[in-house]
């Protein structure tokens, strides 16, 4: 009984301090499209700059919302639909597509775009994201050079124009120049 009385007093309290319901309304998470890039920064780096003909080439890339709203952050995680490392100096289309594996280590929403391949991240103002981008090379090289995020992806594929974007508008977003080289697997 006494059990009982505890219980029903411990649902009044609460019911009592619970609060109405709030007439805020949810603030909408914003669109992933061309203007997404500005205010992002990328910086990526590679745990070893060496690696053998067939073994995953790991690079590490902070992906920082530098403004004082959330950002949206697209990301795939079979290709890099929305990432692509490319030779410095080079044409931004083309390159290598790596796969995505982001990490959370924030608060970071996610969603996915409207059944298409993809989905969103949501970088709270001032904070960061890890994505780990991970491709292997088929023959030995040598590369210098950059990862581009394109917020939109693969335009004209899955629903992009290309006519809307860039280079030409500046949407694309350039991180930091890196090097690597592949060389053969060595036999034991």
């Amino acid at each position: 009984m006494r059990l009982l009385l505890l219980s029903v007093f411990a649902l009044v309290a609460c019911a009592v301090a619970a609060p109405e319901g709030t007439s805020r309304k949810a603030t909408p998470l914003p669109a992933l499209d061309g203007k997404s890039g500005k205010g992002l920064k990328i910086e990526c780096r590679l745990v070893k700059n060496r690696f053998a003909v067939g073994e995953p080439i790991n690079m590490w890339c902070t992906v920082t919302n530098t403004t004082d709203s959330t950002k949206p952050v697209g990301w795939h995680p079979n290709t890099g639909v929305h990432f692509r490392c490319v030779r410095e100096g080079k044409a931004t289309r083309g390159g290598v597509l790596p796969r995505a594996f982001p990490q959370f280590r924030v608060p970071t929403m996610v969603k996915s775009q409207d059944m298409r391949p993809g989905y969103i991240l949501y970088v709270p103002p001032k904070a960061s994201v890890q994505i780990l981008l991970s491709h292997r090379a088929e023959r030995p090289k040598k590369f210098r050079g950059t990862i581009i995020y394109d917020p939109v992806g693969l335009r004209g594929i899955w629903g992009g124009k290309l006519e809307d974007g860039p280079p030409w508008k500046g949407e694309w977003v350039r991180s930091n120049v890196f090097e690597y080289e592949v060389v053969e697997a060595t036999k034991e």
